[in-house]
């Protein structure tokens, strides 16, 4: 899977933390992603986070109701397992209490969970989100010193399209990148030298420029943002 700036997997003491969260065994290949890519997203989908044994009990306790269980035992491991992803649609991600299904998703828009054996269940054809999706085109976009500059382009209520064409434009004329995702539409340059990238949101009507870098990128990433600075004025 392609990376995003410099990752930071965790350490061993962190894995045991990890751990020594739940009273059950969590599955080593989750175990061994987190020790290699850590915390961060997938495509902008997918959002690994620090793994948080209370959030369905406290976010859902009252609304288990949604979904069709299986059984009471499936419901109830729902709610003592520990979430470790959520998706940018609000799906919920939960390693549980089950040796041959570990993963469990609650899925916002269904009232069907799905349980998944192997950690890989985001590349799967059971993940609507991943289905058309080339594996090449599959990327980690690392937490590690996360830093982001959101640059509105709306005036006075307005969008400028032509304001955006041009910026895009300048931005492509002055700087080279490493990669480019969704080039078409809503083009997301990969820049490693800021340890992130550039996105322009051509498709809504030209509304918006995001920076994410990496804080040890600051200078670099600062040149960049000031440039498309210039281009609003």
């Amino acid at each position: 899977m392609y990376t995003i700036g410099k990752i930071k997997g965790l350490n061993q003491d962190e894995i045991t933390a990890i751990k020594n969260l739940v009273e059950f065994v969590l599955p080593q290949d989750y175990l061994t992603f987190l020790s290699e890519y850590g915390f961060g997203e997938i495509n902008e989908i997918l959002h690994f986070q620090i793994p948080d044994k209370e959030f369905v009990r406290n976010n859902f306790s009252d609304y288990l109701y949604l979904w069709d269980w299986t059984t009471e035992l499936q419901k109830e491991s729902a709610l003592n397992g520990l979430t470790i992803a959520t998706t940018y649609d609000g799906d919920t991600v939960c390693c549980v209490d089950n040796d041959e299904l570990p993963y469990l998703l609650l899925p916002r828009h269904s009232s069907e969970p799905i349980e998944f054996e192997k950690f890989t269940f985001y590349i799967s054809d059971i993940s609507d989100y991943f289905k058309k999706l080339k594996t090449d085109n599959l990327y980690f976009d690392t937490n590690c010193n996360r830093e982001m500059k959101y640059i509105s382009l709306i005036k006075n209520g307005q969008h400028d399209k032509e304001l955006i064409t041009k910026i895009h434009k300048s931005f492509l004329e002055k700087y080279q990148f490493d990669k480019v995702f969704n080039e078409d539409i809503q083009p997301k340059y990969i820049m490693q030298e800021i340890g992130g990238w550039v996105y322009f949101d051509l498709l809504n009507f030209g509304s918006s420029i995001r920076v994410k870098y990496q804080s040890m990128f600051e200078r670099k990433a600062n040149e960049i943002i000031d440039f498309i600075e210039q281009q609003c004025i």
